[in-house]
């Protein structure tokens, strides 16, 4: 990416001003990103706002993260030449497999009533 050495100073509406700032916040980005985002890219953003499947995400986190900490000692086992007890680490992988599957079923579940906003360029 280029370095940012140009300032623009631009006016917009109230309501343009909030949209900016809450799409940046949506996407994790700074509102100079989200602009710069949409001027190289355009720019789609969905908010997802079935509370069920948010709260079950947040319960998957962290077995998700456990698993991923076991793959991640599993490999480098492997790589430092230890493939020690290769039965439990087909039994992590099948359940890292397992994890992920439930995960995705459970979203192909909800995106029936998944609420999409989207942000894309007015037309005038």
């Amino acid at each position: 990416m280029a370095k940012k050495n140009i300032q623009m100073n631009i006016r917009v509406s109230e309501e343009v001003k909030n949209r900016i700032t809450e799409n940046a916040k949506i996407l994790g980005i700074s509102q100079s990103d989200y602009i710069e985002k949409i001027a190289n890219e355009g720019c789609l953003v969905f908010e997802v706002k079935n509370d069920n499947y948010i709260e079950y995400a947040k319960q998957q986190e962290s077995a998700l993260a456990k698993i991923g900490s076991n793959l991640n000692q599993i490999t480098a086992g492997i790589n430092a030449g230890r493939i020690n007890s290769l039965d439990k680490n087909i039994e992590t992988f099948f359940t890292a497999k397992f994890a992920f599957e439930k995960l995705y079923l459970k979203l192909t579940e909800c995106e029936e009533r998944i609420e999409v906003k989207t942000t894309t360029k007015r037309e005038e």
